[in-house]
């Protein structure tokens, strides 16, 4: 932050790229923060990029989320009993409002998320992504992703997982009454 303001202060222009969106789960959110707080008369100007998951779910021809289905944002949690509430939580939520769930900083983690997934019957209704956008991008149905042995996993990986379908097409007849 403070060799940024430097040189902006020497009246150059400044770039910082960050992948994916700038604003979430972002390392250049870091810099964003003490740029605030050390230079706070440093002008900034923040332009989002796409996420990693609406990235993903575009490279795989996936519909992020339907109608009225939430999304939910985060980290993969480091523990599996932790993650396998998350979903039991989620598949709780009743037919047709179940969130869609996006998993980030996947990692080496998918060695015990993928069986947990498929004990869960959710492995079929998920999308493995890893490089979203770089040249050996792998978008693929998770099912079709084996487990890896640990650390082969790259930090740069994802998974979508569908909790449930609503109707795709209400019926929107007028109601009477």
């Amino acid at each position: 932050a403070g060799a940024l303001a430097l040189e902006v202060a020497a009246g150059r222009r400044v770039v910082l790229l960050c992948e994916g969106d700038v604003s979430l789960f972002a390392s250049a959110s870091y810099v964003l923060l003490a740029l605030l707080e050390h230079h706070p008369d440093c002008p900034l100007r923040l332009i989002p990029g796409i996420t990693a998951a609406s990235a993903a779910a575009a490279a795989g021809a996936w519909p992020l989320a339907l109608q009225r289905q939430t999304l939910r944002v985060l980290p993969t949690p480091d523990d599996p009993a932790e993650l396998e509430a998350l979903l039991e939580e989620a598949m709780a939520c009743p037919e047709g409002q179940r969130p869609v769930l996006a998993l980030l900083k996947l990692g080496a983690r998918w060695r015990w998320v993928r069986p947990l997934l498929e004990r869960l019957g959710l492995l079929e209704d998920a999308l493995f992504a890893r490089h979203v956008g770089w040249p050996d991008q792998l978008v693929a149905p998770a099912a079709a992703v084996p487990p890896e042995r640990e650390g082969s996993s790259a930090y740069f990986s994802l998974l979508l997982i569908r909790c449930g379908w609503p109707q795709v097409l209400p019926d929107t007849s007028p109601r009477l009454g």
